[in-house]
């Protein structure tokens, strides 16, 4: 259980970077806002009938401030399970597009180390997002992902840092 604890603190801080990094990268102003201030505070809306993820919403809040708040809906599907896409992200800011798909995956993958979404999640979704790969604009999105990742996870604290990349490696 520890472990599980430690894999989804750890997601935590992955996901705040990553959506400040998103923040920061739109703003005309830079928040010196630093992931290790806030806390996640997160609520998860499940169906009476097996405790399906319906909606999930979040922000990180340090005492009365809240900051990228963001709600994302799910649909059950037959054959993906849980299922969610772009236009079920709600965001408290306007996004580009590319910025937004981002905030949208990591999300997507935030749930899923979290367990709260089936591993594969992110992958389904981003089939999803780039709809089998026709979508040759999102493609291109879908592929930078990594790459800001990996740049997100450089805004961590260092030996977290090192942890995230390593396991990402």
């Amino acid at each position: 259980m520890n472990t599980m604890n430690n894999q989804c603190a750890k997601a935590e801080k992955l996901l705040a970077v990553k959506l400040l990094r998103i923040n920061e990268s739109v703003s005309s102003f830079n928040t010196k806002i630093r992931p290790e201030n806030f806390t996640f505070r997160s609520s998860a809306v499940r169906s009476e009938d097996g405790g399906k993820l319906v909606l999930f919403s979040g922000a990180f809040t340090d005492g009365d401030f809240a900051i990228l708040p963001f709600a994302i809906a799910f649909s059950s599907s037959r054959h993906y399970g849980q299922v969610s896409g772009l236009r079920q992200l709600a965001l408290s800011r306007n996004l580009p597009h590319r910025e937004y798909v981002w905030a949208f995956l990591s999300i997507i993958e935030y749930l899923e180390d979290a367990a709260e979404l089936p591993r594969g999640a992110l992958v389904s979704a981003v089939n999803r997002v780039t709809q089998g790969g026709a979508r040759h604009d999102r493609v291109a999105m879908c592929d930078e992902y990594e790459a800001f990742c990996i740049r997100a996870a450089k805004d961590l604290p260092y030996d977290l840092s090192l942890e995230v990349l390593g396991e990402a490696a």
